[in-house]
């Protein structure tokens, strides 16, 4: 392919025409496959033309766009083959691209300079952490020194901050040969009189570099000369420097806060200089330090925090004045009352406790102006301690004032916001007379109205309720107080959830997360007003299965998604209420349960199903008793390769198997084939199979010795899965082994030394020794000396288990810091020592 051919795919890709862009993308990446080096050379032609005219600029661009993601991609299956092929180049090939690269960092168009940095990043991604001692930061300097051209010094600083940003993502990388000649890249034009440009792109680079450089950052000279660079850059007013400059700042102290803590207070009392900064830039800057600081200081005893929090605050406060908003997802305002959250849940104090920050947010709560009141109550809601209850009664004092202002239209949202903050630990601090009135009349009137502030209605609920159910017995009554309100608060939030659409996932979740927390929150003297509820809850899921016999696709998920809220519900009651208490209730209960496992569309419903029936079922439950009539439904289910179908009725066969016990063996014939058979399918998800091991080590200690009949095929499943390779999956293939190891430990105890189990001795062994010798993360390490233990304690020192590689494995294992691993690693050991004698 020329270069002509190549300027007219490239014209396709910025086409309009979908099909055109598609042949072209499919043609340039062809062409990749076939010959990269001169699909390479070809683009730099275009690329690296200075003498194309304005109106082809477009070419250039896009030419420079597809070679730098040709060279690197964040991928690190994509970064392997592009390495594949760099490396199938000749070095003549791989010295004419670079030569090429180098005089494009020239160019006359800053654009193409500094893309060209980028694209040496790319190569030096590839080629730097495969050279030992590689020279290329040090060639970078020398270039950078002799550059006399402004476009070329960009392109420069571009490169080594965009390589560096490559690397810190490298993890077999060391920069620690090259963290001088990084810093010295970094530094070198961040001086006065060079242009914002520069000073800009220096401060980028070397904030893209501070991760490698750690090895400097321990000498307090480098850290003092770093800062004074840093803070040198804040000082001609220009804003974009500025606000670099801080970012810079900021990271340092993120990456490096134990060893530039000394420096902290300085930089404080700096930072303080921008407090009355309009830039939104700036500003963003400054309340990422404090929020990072909080973040930092979360749990550490000393706190620079507790010292210069309350001279922040009044400063974030003022911050939180809704200016300059773009319509974006994130502002100053959030960005402050994000930071005042983060503070004030680190700091050893409650702010609200402080006069001067009191007196803050009462101004603007008193204020005439709407955006004053608005400021002051998140404030409020931003400030509120999680820990402390030290502020309970400034508290009172105020949320007085906010509920009142929930009718105002414009605050309504924000004072539900701020409630909720109140109500989460301090819910007391409402007046349970008027002011609790007032704002359950509130709450329930945004509801019905179905009003864009339900969702923090719903919370308000949810919080208050989480409330009094967590102190139900132990503080002042709360549930006498509620019941006041229940009937309405119940009433108005399943109005609002009745009609919700269920694609708003945010409202749907609050709604129903509010209904199952005051549903656990109501009291004995409420009984009536939740069976009257449970009553509605099963009328409303038979009309949705009735009507789901004849629906659209689209309308059968709506009504699903209604029907698998309305089962945590229902659930929700009956462990509130009692099954006992339930009467005829729970015939009802179990026959609507076996409708929806009727439902002929497979359905999620089948999963809340199981999941409800785990947490209901005991030992005498009714619904254990009709375990018969549930049993068609799992068998069906138990073939099902949906994640989630499966997964909760494996779940429910595992309880069933632990609250029948010898009971379960009625039913063993039917459940554990399908068990099985979803083990060793190759269309059952990797995410539950490690679930099915577990169920099976609950069904073989219910089984006992009965389990001896599924013995040879469970080995032959055992044997099967161990020989995965862990680089298909670390986490999963390691938890597979861990459940494994957990499954022959349930076997060992339910079958004891029996003829059976002696003949697969040696598979255990081997399944044993095979999961040590791999476990590189030691996750299984705790259940392999158990189980050596075990088959000691059974069979003495026979086979394998009296070669040296088993008491030097629970030699090694007992070096740790790990108390339980330590305890159990040296009862093995005297088990050990006990068969010896």
């Amino acid at each position: 392919m020329n270069r002509n051919e190549m300027e007219n795919l490239i014209r396709g890709v910025l086409s309009l025409n979908t099909e055109v862009r598609a042949i072209s993308e499919r043609k340039i990446l062809e062409f990749q496959e076939s010959d990269f080096y001169l699909y390479l050379e070809v683009l730099l032609q275009i690329f690296s033309d200075e003498y194309l005219g304005d109106d082809k600029i477009g070419l250039r661009t896009t030419a420079g766009i597809i070679l730098r993601n040709s060279i690197h991609s964040a991928d690190p299956l994509l970064q392997q083959k592009i390495e594949s092929r760099y490396f199938s180049l000749s070095e003549n090939e791989k010295i004419n691209l670079k030569t090429q690269l180098i005089k494009s960092l020239n160019s006359s168009k800053i654009s193409v300079s500094v893309c060209s940095g980028k694209i040496i990043a790319g190569i030096a991604r590839i080629e730097v952490p495969k050279t030992p001692n590689s020279i290329f930061f040090e060639e970078i300097y020398k270039m950078l020194i002799n550059s006399s051209n402004t476009n070329c010094t960009l392109g420069l600083l571009e490169c080594i901050g965009t390589l560096c940003l490559f690397l810190s993502e490298c993890s077999e990388f060391s920069f620690k040969p090259y963290a001088h000649s990084i810093l010295k890249i970094s530094i070198f034009k961040l001086e006065t009189n060079e242009i914002f440009e520069i000073r800009t792109n220096s401060l980028k680079a070397l904030g893209y570099s501070l991760e490698g450089i750690s090895e400097i950052i321990k000498s307090e000279n480098h850290i003092n000369t770093l800062l004074l660079k840093i803070a040198a850059q804040c000082h001609d007013n220009n804003i974009k420097v500025t606000a670099c400059a801080l970012a810079c700042m900021v990271k340092l102290v993120n990456l490096y806060y134990e060893n530039i803590k000394f420096k902290i207070p300085e930089i404080i009392l700096f930072l303080n200089n921008f407090l009355s900064s309009k830039d939104d830039e700036i500003l963003y800057q400054i309340l990422d330090f404090w929020s990072s600081l909080a973040e930092i200081e979360e749990n550490k005893n000393e706190k620079f925090l507790d010292k210069y929090s309350v001279q922040i605050v009044p400063s974030c406060i003022e911050m939180l004045k809704k200016v300059n908003l773009d319509g974006s997802m994130w502002s100053v305002h959030k960005s402050a009352a994000s930071c005042l959250q983060l503070i004030s849940a680190t700091i050893s104090f409650d702010l609200l406790t402080v006069d001067d920050i009191q007196n803050c947010v009462l101004r603007y709560l008193s204020s005439e102006e709407i955006e004053e009141k608005e400021v002051g109550i998140v404030a409020l809601g931003s400030l509120i301690s999680p820990k402390g209850d030290t502020s309970k009664q400034f508290l009172s004092e105020v949320s007085d004032t906010v509920i009142t202002y929930l009718p105002i239209e414009e605050l309504t949202d924000v004072s539900l916001w701020c409630l909720a903050r109140i109500c989460e630990k301090n819910f007391d601090c409402i007046d349970p007379g008027a002011g609790l009135q007032n704002l359950v009349d509130s709450i329930s009137n945004i509801l019905l109205q179905q009003s864009k502030a339900n969702i923090n209605a719903a919370w308000v609920i949810n919080y208050f309720s989480i409330y009094v159910s967590e102190r139900r017995d132990k503080e002042w009554d709360f549930e006498n107080v509620l019941t006041f309100f229940y009937d309405k608060l119940l009433g108005s939030l399943a109005f609002a959830a009745e009609s919700v659409n269920t694609k708003n996932y945010t409202l749907t979740t609050a709604l129903f997360t509010a209904l199952a927390e005051l549903i656990n929150a109501c009291a004995a003297s409420s009984y009536g007003i939740l069976d009257k509820f449970l009553d509605y809850l099963l009328n409303r899921v038979e009309k949705f299965i009735e009507r789901s016999k004849n629906v659209t696709e689209d309308e059968f998920y709506f009504l699903e998604d209604f029907i698998s809220n309305y089962i945590v519900l229902i659930q929700q009651i009956i462990i509130v209420r009692g099954e006992k208490s339930l009467g005829e209730f729970n015939n009802r209960i179990l026959s609507v349960f076996i409708e929806i496992l009727s439902i002929e569309k497979p359905t999620c419903c089948y999963g809340d199903v199981y999941m409800c029936l785990s947490q209901i079922s005991t030992v005498v439950s009714f619904y254990t008793s009709n375990i018969p009539k549930i049993l068609p439904f799992l068998c069906r289910d138990l073939t099902s390769e949906e994640d989630i179908i499966l997964k909760p009725v494996v779940i429910y066969s595992g309880d069933i198997a632990n609250i029948t016990n010898q009971g379960f063996l009625v039913i063993s014939n039917k459940i554990v084939p399908l068990l099985l058979n979803s083990l060793a399918s190759s269309k059952v998800s990797s995410a539950v199979k490690p679930l099915i091991l577990s169920v099976f080590g609950d069904v073989a200690l219910a089984m006992s010795k009965s389990f001896e009949m599924y013995l040879d095929v469970t080995m032959s499943i055992l044997e099967q899965i161990l020989p995965l390779d862990r680089k298909i999956g670390e986490s999963y293939v390691d938890s597979l082994r861990l459940s494994v190891i957990q499954l022959c430990t349930c076997i060992l105890i339910s079958l004891g030394d029996t003829p059976k189990l002696r003949s697969n001795l040696d598979n255990i062994i081997f399944l044993t020794k095979k999961v040590i010798n791999e476990d590189v993360n030691r996750v299984c390490t705790k259940e392999c000396v158990q189980i050596l233990g075990d088959l000691v304690r059974m069979y003495g020192l026979k086979n394998e288990l009296s070669e040296n590689w088993v008491i030097d494995f629970i030699s090694k294992s007992a070096v740790t810091d790990n108390k339980c691993l330590k305890k159990v690693c040296e009862k093995v050991y005297e088990i050990f020592s006990n068969s010896r004698q």
